[in-house]
């Protein structure tokens, strides 16, 4: 199930993802711009510019509207990858960060429970309310960037999971005793 390799005593206990709310109404975005554009244009040309494409140039069109759809599909597929590969990892150890940047670029960062210093979820809007999503940050101790999960599904139950396993962490290393 996931991308990362698990150390012998680590388990995974929670994979966070982009809300798929959020990639849908992306989509219907992207058929609304297929479907509308190559309409107005048409509409523009036929009835205020009165542009018409006879003899050799009457591929013109049908060349725009392909060259139209093709740059619609490279970036809904751009979209696509981003949604499927973009996730959190959460195990009883740590915090896996698998941001997919573009098609060939993935950056994956960790950090471990024992460093964070705070867990922060934000809701805003009635549409993340009633459908549950939000962006979840989680700020570190240390020099390391603050991980942060744009329109992730779920903020609430992972931060209470987070949290949940950040105070067993915690707990097990100050129970830790030094022997001489």
């Amino acid at each position: 199930m996931s991308t990362i390799h698990l150390e012998q005593d680590e388990k995974e206990v929670l994979v966070v993802r982009k809300s798929l709310f959020v990639f849908i109404l992306q989509t219907l975005g992207f058929l609304f711009l297929a479907i509308l554009v190559p309409k107005l244009l048409s509409f523009v040309t036929t009835h205020y510019i009165a542009v018409s494409f006879e003899g050799a140039a009457d591929f013109i069109p049908a060349f725009l509207r392909a060259t139209w759809y093709l740059f619609i599909w490279v970036f809904y597929f751009l979209r696509l990858t981003d949604f499927f590969l973009d996730m959190w990892i959460v195990t009883n150890k740590r915090i896996v960060d698998v941001n997919q940047r573009g098609l060939f670029s993935r950056n994956i960062a960790t950090l471990s429970l024992d460093k964070i210093e705070d867990v922060t979820v934000d809701v805003n809007g009635i549409f993340p309310t009633f459908l549950g999503y939000g962006t979840i940050s989680v700020q570190t101790a240390g020099e390391e960037r603050e991980f942060t999960m744009y329109t992730a599904a779920s903020p609430m139950p992972a931060k209470e999971v987070i949290m949940r396993l950040y105070s067993e962490e915690r707990t097990r290393v100050q129970s830790v005793k030094v022997v001489q």
